[in-house]
């Protein structure tokens, strides 16, 4: 296994001297999606001599070009610790009240990628920071296709989102393919409920919005 963090130029070197056997290569430099192409299409990928393994910042959580071949690690949405934690950091101790962490989570779902976008929106819980939110959301929605769920599998979100939840998967799996739950826990807009069963998550919901 090798740490790539350098130049672009040291990692296509890397690339092009791979010989038998496997080598992971994980890459903690910023994200480049032509960069992530070239490598998805080199030899030693597609032979198998390579394993790249990408760690994205987490404002590349949502929508981002990803190539077949090569393994992206996706940061997971924030739960209401992280939230926390994050508004602690960044000074906004007054936002750390129930109602407001509900409202954030509300527009952002806990994804980095909007959270760090409604930064300059949030200074107060006063209720024109509610309205600069509520104006962001309207203004920025998220669909299926934006977190990646295949466009066959959006319908059947469609439904299990007015459905809510189901209490057992059994209950789950005489609605639905069990495509589609592999698929919303993977992308974080389903989580586990009642014995082993699914109900939205706050992107899951913010999706429906």
């Amino acid at each position: 296994m090798r740490l790539h963090k350098g130049p672009s130029v040291e990692l296509r070197r890397l690339l092009d001297r791979a010989k038998r056997g496997l080598l992971v290569i994980v890459i903690e430099s910023a994200w480049d999606a032509r960069l992530a192409h070239w490598i998805a299409g080199h030899s030693a990928v597609v032979d198998g001599r390579v394993l790249p393994l990408w760690i994205i910042p987490a404002d590349l959580t949502l929508s981002a070009d990803f190539p077949m071949g090569t393994i992206v690690v996706r940061p997971g949405p924030w739960g209401e610790p992280m939230l926390r934690h994050w508004l602690r950091e960044e000074g906004l101790n007054a936002l750390d009240t129930r109602d407001m962490r509900r409202e954030i989570m509300a527009v952002t779902g806990g994804s980095a990628e909007r959270l760090l976008a409604i930064r300059p929106l949030i200074h107060d819980a006063s209720s024109q920071t509610r309205e600069r939110l509520h104006d962001w959301s309207r203004q920025h929605p998220l669909r299926p296709r934006d977190v990646g769920l295949p466009d066959d599998l959006h319908q059947a979100f469609a439904d299990f989102a007015a459905l809510g939840e189901t209490d057992e998967r059994r209950d789950f799996l005489s609605l639905f393919d069990a495509r589609l739950a592999e698929a919303m826990l993977s992308l974080s807009l389903a989580e586990p409920c009642g014995r082993d069963g699914l109900r939205l998550s706050p992107l899951g919901r913010l999706m429906t919005l």
